[in-house]
């Protein structure tokens, strides 16, 4: 069932007040787990418009070049992933960008890659992966704030060098499985979402109730995922989303992208407050963290406890 439901917003000027920002989305995070950031300097300085013609020309490279540019690693490399089926519904192409600072992991390859057929790509995607990681750091702060911590408190465990830029082209074929993204949670601190070209972004805001939405051109919305959950000890619960298939939505062809916020992965993961759940205790890494969940997804079809 998708219903009307108020997500609160946090005007980006309102950073300037440290008690106030770190009280509406903590209090936004807990209700709900998302916010929406409006007037956001990475929404003035790279336009929707801006980014979804960068999608539309990276998308329309011919198959077998971009196939030339798939990634091995999805974690720690920027590139290609191709489509492919998952729970009845065929998930986009993908591209990926990751931080410039990252050191390959593959032989004679750099961490991202760079199609000479487009030579204003990196010009765009690279400050705006920047200006994302710096919205990111906000946020953070904020929530540090809310539960009493310095407000750098994320800067060590989150520098800023694992969070991916992802983007994503979902196309209608006729007589194939319908394009768009099953329910899912992410295994994020938290993902950034901006403006696509077309509906079909949905939000679990509360149990059982799900919310179309539609991000504004100065815009983000902001989602608790799966590592700020746990160490939070669900207080701030991560956001079930999902992409109707173009089918439902009624259009051909959709660009989005979202941009993964996460430790690096030797970061201690320490709950923020008392844990009730008690399955991995301190010590643990994210590493340690995503993998166990990422088993459990595997075999269970899920990353609930």
């Amino acid at each position: 069932m998708t219903v009307r439901y108020r997500i609160q917003e946090l005007a980006w000027g309102q950073f300037a007040d440290p008690e106030t920002s770190a009280r509406v989305i903590g209090e936004a995070f807990r209700a709900s787990g998302v916010i929406l950031l409006r007037d956001c300097p990475s929404q003035r300085a790279t336009p929707p418009a801006v980014l979804h013609q960068t999608m539309t020309d990276l998308f329309g490279l011919p198959e077998e070049k971009l196939l030339s540019y798939q990634v091995s690693d999805l974690k720690n490399e920027g590139g290609y992933i191709v489509s492919g089926a998952w729970r009845s519904l065929m998930l986009p192409e993908v591209w990926h960008l990751v931080s410039e600072s990252k050191a390959a992991t593959t032989p004679s390859r750099s961490a991202n890659v760079w199609p000479s057929e487009l030579p204003h790509l990196r010009s765009i995607l690279v400050p705006y992966y920047e200006q994302l990681a710096e919205a990111a750091g906000a946020v953070l702060s904020a929530v540090a704030r809310y539960y009493g911590l310095p407000g750098d408190y994320f800067v060590g465990m989150r520098p800023g060098g694992d969070d991916v830029l992802r983007m994503c082209h979902y196309e209608n074929v006729p007589g194939a499985t319908p394009s768009g993204f099953a329910k899912h949670r992410d295994l994020s601190l938290i993902t950034l979402f901006p403006r696509a070209t077309d509906p079909g972004l949905e939000f679990e805001v509360q149990p059982g109730l799900w919310e179309a939405v539609q991000v504004p051109d100065d815009g983000l919305m902001v989602g608790v995922m799966g590592a700020l959950d746990w160490l939070t000890d669900g207080e701030m619960p991560a956001l079930q989303h999902s992409v109707r298939s173009l089918t439902e939505s009624g259009v051909d062809k959709r660009y989005s992208a979202s941009f993964f916020v996460n430790p690096r992965p030797d970061a201690q993961f320490v709950p923020l407050k008392d844990s009730s759940r008690g399955a991995m205790g301190s010590g643990t890494t994210f590493e340690t963290w995503f993998q166990h969940y990422v088993r459990k997804a595997q075999q269970d079809g899920t990353y609930d406890d």
